[in-house]
C-alpha cells in the first residue's frame, strides 16, 4: 500500500502496524500477561489515533509519527509499572537511541517491516 494514497486513520495504522512488534517487545519488559498486553496496545492505539486527529498533527511526517508512538510506549510502560508497583525498566532517554535498541528506523517505511 502506498502511503500518499492512505486517508489518514489508514496511515495511522499503517504507522502503528510498523511498530508493533517493537512496541510490545518495550511493554513485556514490565512483565504483563498477554491479556493486558493486548488491552494496553488498544489502549496505546486509540491515543494514538486521537493525538494525530489533532490540528496539524496530520501532516507530520513518519519519522515524527514514528518518535511520538514511541515516546507514548514508554510512558505508558512507565504508568503501568507504577500502578504495578514494579521496576521501571530503563530506557535510553533520546528516541533514536530507543529505536535503534528496539530495531527500528526511524523514518523507514513506516509499514509493517520498518
Amino acid at each position: 500500500m502506498e502511503r500518499e494514497r492512505l486517508q489518514p486513520d489508514e496511515h495511522v495504522a499503517w504507522v502503528f502496524s510498523g511498530l508493533r512488534e517493537p512496541i510490545r517487545r518495550l511493554l513485556s519488559r514490565i512483565r504483563v500477561s498477554e491479556q493486558e498486553l493486548e488491552v494496553l496496545e488498544r489502549d496505546l492505539y486509540a491515543w494514538f489515533l486521537r493525538l494525530s486527529r489533532r490540528p496539524g498533527c496530520g501532516a507530520l511526517p513518519d519519522k515524527a509519527m514514528q518518535a511520538t508512538l514511541l515516546i507514548g510506549a514508554v510512558e505508558l510502560m512507565r504508568k503501568v509499572a507504577a500502578l504495578k508497583h514494579c521496576p521501571v525498566p530503563l530506557v535510553p532517554q533520546d528516541v533514536g537511541e530507543l529505536a535503534r535498541e528496539l530495531g527500528v528506523e526511524l523514518g523507514g517505511d513506516g509499514g509493517p517491516h520498518s
